[in-house]
Order: structure tokens, then C-alpha cells, then sequence
């Protein structure tokens, strides 16, 4: 793998995401008008009047395209997609033990084999799945068993977070331990949100909690007693104020979804870096990060235009 050919590639894309006054055109008119807009750009796979399909394609095309430069297995893809493979095992574990109606609303964009893992877990036919993913499959479905949803759902970013630093070796790039950091910050103040929205108690905070971040375990802990005006405070320490007056307004009708939205809006430092840095997988960290801020931000667009019409 020639990662240099791969930086300039990538290099050569950055004058096909979307530039502040095309980001403008698309708060004005309709639904129909921002959807017209979506295919005048060419996102997703052609003509399309579902929205959401449009995201999941252009997400596809992006993920075909890294494909297309990096072998399937490399570690960059556990990290770039441990989303969509939390997302997929999530909803399968809830449906198998839980009972939950079983969607896949991932479409190909883990790193697992679907038809496959969902031929085993759903209907038990093992014929195409690979040993090594069976018996991790096993094992997972055993540690899931007598979990609620939420617990099963961050249980299952614990599991994913761990086969990601267990890989970490010296010669791991070192800007995919940097995400991953960030990452981890990130995920670790989500999860402290969610257990006080949902009243769980500190124990089952502290066994979630991911390693590798850069704000220490302990700290987080001390701060599950505090009111979340009093974490916002704490947290002005690592992130923007856009972050942590996110925190303080629990009265948002999609609350811990526009506080992961400002975290992502947030990683301007550390994008900033990256977009110096033109060699190992900065480029592509880089680029990818700012095509996931795209579709972030015109997902808001699109949201708030539907309330307004609404």
C-alpha cells in the first residue's frame, strides 16, 4: 500500500465537498428545492426522493472509494466505521434477544459480512460466516444476555472500542491513535449524558467507561454527581463553548443528537492539524472527517427546514 499515492488522491477530492454559499442555497425554498439540490451535486447514487437513502448512498460511494485505495482489513476502517458496526450490531442483538423488529439500516456500511451475520444470529445458518466471526458472534451474544436496549447498545461500544485499541501496536499510525483519543472523550462524556438521563447508577458507569481517552477515568466518575450546568463548566476545559452550552440545554427536543452534532462540529483543533499534515493517514482521516461534517450539517439543514414546513 502506497500511502503516499493514497494522500495526494485524496488530496485531489477536496474541491468536490460543498462550500459555505452552496451550503446557504440549500436553507432556502423547499423540501422538493433541497432535494433537487442533492442530485444537481450528484449525492448519492442518481435520482432519489428519500433523504435518507441519499445520505446512506453518498456514505456508500465515499466508503467505495476509500476501498478502492486501502486494503478491507486495515485498522482504519474499525475506526472510521465503528459507528455503522455499532449500528448494525445493535439493532440485530435487540432484535434476536430482545425482540426488537429487526431492520438493517446500515446497508453495507460496517465492517462485517451482513448477509452473513445476519443469517446466523436471525436464522441460525452458519454455512457462509467466517469461524473467527462465529465464535466472537457467540461470545457477544453470551455477554448481551440480560441486558435491557441501552445497556446492550453501550455494551456493544465498549466491545468495539477494546478490539480497536487492542490492535494498537508501536507501529500504529499516529494519527489514528489521535482520533481515537478524541474519540474516546467524546464517547465517554456521551455516556455519562445518557446515564443520568436514564438514571443509571455510577457502577454502571464505570463499567462502560472507554480507555484511551485523554480525560482520565476518575475525573469523568467524579463528575457523575454534578448537575449537567456543573459538567458543561468542567468540560470548558476540553471543548468549545458551542459544546458546553449544548450540555446545559436538556430542554432540546433531540438533545444528546445535537450534542454529538456540536462534538463533531467541534474537532476544529485537531482538523486543523490534519489538514497540515500531508502524509500517513492524515489525509484521509481529513477528508473523510470534513465529508462526515457535510452530511452532518446538511442533515440539520434539511431537519430544520422539515420543522419549519411542517
Amino acid at each position: 500500500m502506497d500511502i503516499e499515492f493514497i494522500g495526494g488522491y485524496i488530496q485531489a477530492r477536496y474541491d468536490r465537498l460543498l462550500k459555505r454559499n452552496e451550503f446557504n442555497a440549500f436553507s432556502q425554498g423547499t423540501k422538493s428545492d433541497f432535494l433537487r439540490l442533492l442530485n444537481n451535486y450528484q449525492y448519492g447514487l442518481g435520482e432519489q426522493n428519500d433523504f435518507e437513502m441519499i445520505i446512506l448512498q453518498e456514505e456508500l460511494k465515499h466508503k467505495q472509494f476509500l476501498l478502492g485505495l486501502i486494503d478491507k482489513d486495515h485498522l482504519i476502517f474499525k475506526v472510521l466505521y465503528r459507528s455503522f458496526d455499532h449500528l448494525f450490531l445493535s439493532n440485530l442483538f435487540k432484535s434476536v434477544l430482545l425482540g426488537f423488529k429487526y431492520q438493517n439500516t446500515v446497508h453495507g456500511l460496517s465492517n462485517f459480512n451482513e448477509e452473513a451475520v445476519e443469517n446466523y444470529l436471525i436464522h441460525g445458518d452458519g454455512a457462509t460466516i467466517d469461524l473467527d466471526l462465529k465464535a466472537y458472534l457467540d461470545e457477544l451474544k453470551l455477554e448481551l444476555m440480560d441486558l435491557d436496549g441501552k445497556e446492550l447498545s453501550d455494551y456493544i461500544i465498549y466491545k468495539l472500542h477494546l478490539d480497536i485499541v487492542r490492535q494498537f501496536n508501536k507501529n500504529t499510525d499516529v494519527f489514528i491513535k489521535r482520533l481515537v483519543s478524541l474519540e474516546t472523550d467524546i464517547d465517554n462524556v456521551l455516556l455519562l449524558l445518557r446515564t443520568k438521563l436514564y438514571k443509571k447508577d455510577i457502577t454502571y458507569f464505570e463499567k462502560n467507561v472507554l480507555i484511551d481517552g485523554t480525560i482520565e477515568k476518575h475525573i469523568l466518575v467524579s463528575w457523575f454527581s454534578k448537575s449537567f450546568d456543573e459538567i458543561s463548566k468542567n468540560l470548558s476545559i476540553y471543548f468549545d463553548q458551542d459544546v458546553t452550552e449544548a450540555v446545559k440545554n436538556q430542554q432540546h427536543d433531540r438533545y444528546l443528537s445535537h450534542v454529538s452534532y456540536k462534538f463533531m462540529q467541534s474537532m476544529d483543533s485537531f482538523m486543523e492539524d490534519l489538514s497540515f499534515q500531508g502524509f500517513n493517514f492524515a489525509p484521509v482521516i481529513h477528508f473523510t472527517r470534513l465529508k462526515r461534517l457535510e452530511i452532518e450539517n446538511l442533515k440539520e439543514i434539511y431537519y430544520k427546514l422539515k420543522e419549519k414546513l411542517s
